[in-house]
């Protein structure tokens, strides 16, 4: 037996409006205060000493996932090695804190994707990890993504 459901009648559609600032969290970085999301915090996290971590994170390049529970960012380097001494360095922390990152090496970048899973959503450990990233990527020596090494196979 089929069912077919009919559009109904005098169906009116509405704009979306959004608001362009917020006054509410005018100390949040240009990122956010752009747009209308905001970080889902993990259970328990303190948000005003997270966001006091978050933002300078998002002001250097990081960015939140999909869901808002993340954080993603793409390291560039001059050669693959390098792309594998920070993967390493970073696994080395994440497995001495136990909290582990999603973490894609390619030929001259790696990408990050900080996340807690239990309690879901941003946490302090995602902050704390994104800043380490940052230290070592400076120690190792990030390029722009134009001075990345890239595969010619």
């Amino acid at each position: 037996m089929a069912v077919f459901l009919r559009p109904a009648k005098n169906l009116r559609f509405r704009p979306i409006t959004t608001t362009t600032t917020i006054p509410r969290f005018h100390q949040i970085a240009p990122s956010l205060r752009l747009s209308s999301t905001m970080p889902v915090f993990a259970e328990g996290t303190d948000e005003k000493t997270a966001m006091a971590g978050l933002n300078p994170l998002l002001a250097s390049g990081w960015t939140l996932d999909e869901e808002e529970r993340g954080l993603n960012k793409t390291y560039y380097f001059k050669t693959y090695t390098k792309s594998v001494d920070f993967l390493n360095v970073v696994a080395i922390r994440s497995k001495s804190k136990n909290h582990h990152a999603t973490m894609t090496l390619k030929f001259g970048s790696v990408d990050i994707h900080w996340t807690t899973h239990f309690p879901r959503g941003l946490s302090m450990k995602d902050v704390d990890m994104a800043q380490y990233c940052d230290e070592q990527s400076a120690h190792i020596g990030t390029v722009d993504q134009s001075q990345a090494q890239k595969c010619h196979a």
